[in-house]
């Protein structure tokens, strides 16, 4: 996509507008962007942005985001009157200064979990799920210890969330990982050169 701005006002109050992807090459969202946009719950920001622009999610009844480190500014009243949201994941908290209003929103700098073994892996999927529901954003976790992968998914068999940005580098092991899942999300930036098997991993 050649499309590298959402412009000021874009989609602000698109009332039914519920799902939107923006493209891997936006730079920048305009101001007042989504402002308004009463039946957008969730959002991804990809890695190509660099500047969320003033009130540009207002109104948005988005429960958690995450801000990618691409983004080195974001404008004032970026997150206000956000209701429902109740995390914000950024490693650099001080680009929010002035963009959130609500003070229980969690702003959370790094992972949220970091499991070193496989059975704390599905625990935090399990709690995740459990907060969040089937459409879990799960990239929370930090997954770089983590070896084995082997039939992950198969107690979680309704999630199709998000774990596109997983760093399963050092997993050797993925074999029937979402056997039986109704998992299709995006897992194309996924390293997985050091992955032996990948035996029925979705059928």
């Amino acid at each position: 996509s050649s499309v590298v701005e959402i412009y000021d006002h874009a989609f602000s109050v698109c009332e039914y507008l519920w799902k939107i992807t923006i493209p891997a090459s936006v730079e920048r969202i305009g101001d007042w962007a989504f402002s308004g946009c009463e039946g957008l719950g969730s959002i991804k920001i990809p890695d190509s942005v660099k500047e969320i622009g003033r009130f540009a999610f207002r109104g948005c009844p988005i429960e958690r985001i995450r801000i990618p480190d691409s983004v080195k500014k974001i404008g004032r009243g970026a997150f206000f009157d956000c209701k429902k949201l109740k995390e914000i994941y950024i490693s650099k908290p001080d680009l929010l200064q002035g963009a959130v209003k609500n003070p229980d929103v969690s702003i959370i700098s790094g992972f949220k979990h970091t499991p070193k073994t496989k059975t704390a892996l599905i625990a935090a999927i399990r709690e995740e799920i459990k907060r969040q529901g089937s459409r879990a954003d799960l990239n929370c976790i930090d997954t770089s210890a983590i070896k084995n992968m082997r039939e992950l998914f198969n107690k979680f068999n309704t999630f199709n969330g998000d774990i596109s940005e997983w760093n399963v580098s050092n997993v050797t092991d993925m074999a029937d990982m979402f056997n039986g899942s109704d998992f299709n999300g995006d897992i194309s930036k996924w390293d997985v050169s050091n992955v032996k098997d990948m035996t029925g991993m979705f059928d």
